[in-house]
């Protein structure tokens, strides 16, 4: 069974290529960061805000409907029109799997944007089955020592069961070194998956000049949004020890100071 991995990572029109995306956050947004990062960290924490919530949904919108177009240039490469029923056949095909539980909240924006799409095309569509489109969830995890599938990842949660014969999408909420997408794409062959498709929200541009254990291993398919070399927050990216770290409505970098160039806020000064 063959992989089908890109050569080149693609990216969504709302991404930018520096990683950093400015003076395109609203008041309201400005002003619960503030509030969160007040509730949710401590005196020796600041966030800085990243990427907007407006960029981040528009660029799942944008990958919804490059996804459900593909699906249906597979029926009718002219784009005449075609039926549900045609539709349904081809999609029975296809699943989509995301990585619990970063990957939730991209998976949540991409499933009503994939809804959206396919009610402009037909009717009678009130969710993703009933146009037997399937997502399941995955939990893949970097490994603490214990081997189930190779050195680099556990898997927690997993049907084979689900994957043999299906063109598989994986969707995951942020990439730095690629293992763990390269992993779950590794899984997916074996498990006999026709094809695989990785999908980041976001990717880290990660500096060339970084340590050897840090380096770029892979690249996905497709990232939606290009990020500078920062820890982040938000969109269900956590601080790995308070769940609330991942309900920031933008994307947010974390630092022990202030940024230099842009507005940051402090945490715990209530």
């Amino acid at each position: 069974m063959a992989s089908s991995k890109a050569e080149q990572t693609i990216y969504s029109p709302q991404s930018s290529a520096s990683g950093i995306y400015e003076d395109t956050f609203t008041e309201k947004e400005l002003e619960e960061l503030r509030e969160l990062a007040v509730k949710i960290l401590n005196e020796n924490e600041w966030i800085a805000p990243l990427i907007p919530e407006l960029v981040i949904r528009q660029s799942v919108e944008w990958y919804a409907q490059l996804f459900i177009g593909n699906l249906l240039k597979q029926i009718n490469p002219k784009g005449d029109e075609i039926t549900l029923e045609e539709f349904k056949i081809v999609a029975e095909n296809y699943l989509v799997i995301y990585n619990l539980n970063g990957a939730k909240w991209f998976k949540e924006a991409f499933e009503l944007a994939c809804l959206e799409e396919l009610k402009s095309h037909f009717e009678n569509i009130n969710v993703l089955s009933d146009a037997n489109l399937k997502i399941s969830p995955v939990h893949v995890t970097s490994s603490s020592g214990k081997k189930t599938f190779n050195k680099d990842a556990q898997f927690k949660v997993w049907d084979e069961k689900i994957i043999n014969g299906k063109h598989v999408i994986s969707l995951d909420d942020i990439g730095d070194r690629g293992t763990t997408q390269e992993t779950i794409r590794e899984r997916l062959v074996t498990d006999g998956a026709l094809s695989t498709t990785t999908v980041n929200l976001v990717e880290k541009i990660v500096p060339d000049d970084i340590d050897e254990e840090h380096k770029k291993k892979h690249s996905p398919d497709i990232a939606l949004l290009q990020a500078a070399y920062h820890f982040l927050l938000g969109w269900g990216l956590d601080d790995g020890k308070r769940e609330a770290t991942r309900d920031f409505n933008t994307i947010v970098i974390l630092d022990s100071k202030p940024a230099e160039s842009i507005i940051s806020f402090q945490g715990g000064l209530n």
